[in-house]
C-alpha cells in the first residue's frame, strides 16, 4: 500500500435520485492543511475546496444535459448540493483523524 494520495482514486457521493459526484477517496496533506483554514472565511473555502476536490458528476441542469466540471459550473451548486458534499468531506477527515 502506498504511502502517497491517488489523485485518481474517486470516492463517489450519492446526491439522491440518481445523481452523484466524484472527489477523491483520500486527501493529501495540503488538502487537509487548506481545509483547516475554512473557518476563516467559510464561503470562499468551501468554494475553493469543492473547486479543488469535485473531479466528475452526472447532474444534469434545466435542460437535462449534464454540464462539464469546471469552476464555473461548481460554483453554481445548490446550497443542498454543496451541503452534501460537504458532509461526506467532514465523515471523511474525522475518519482520517482517528487513524
Amino acid at each position: 500500500m502506498s504511502r502517497f494520495v491517488d489523485p485518481n482514486n474517486l470516492k463517489t457521493i450519492d446526491l439522491g435520485n440518481g445523481e452523484w459526484v466524484k472527489i477523491p477517496s483520500q486527501f493529501s496533506f495540503d488538502q487537509i492543511g487548506a481545509l483547516s483554514d475554512i473557518k476563516s472565511n467559510v464561503g470562499a473555502q468551501i468554494g475553493a475546496l469543492l473547486v479543488s476536490i469535485v473531479k466528475e458528476w452526472n447532474i444534469k441542469n434545466d435542460e437535462g444535459i449534464v454540464p462539464p466540471v469546471t469552476p464555473e459550473n461548481i460554483k453554481l451548486l445548490d446550497v443542498k448540493t454543496i451541503k452534501i458534499i460537504s458532509e461526506a468531506v467532514v465523515q471523511m477527515i474525522e475518519v482520517e483523524k482517528k487513524v
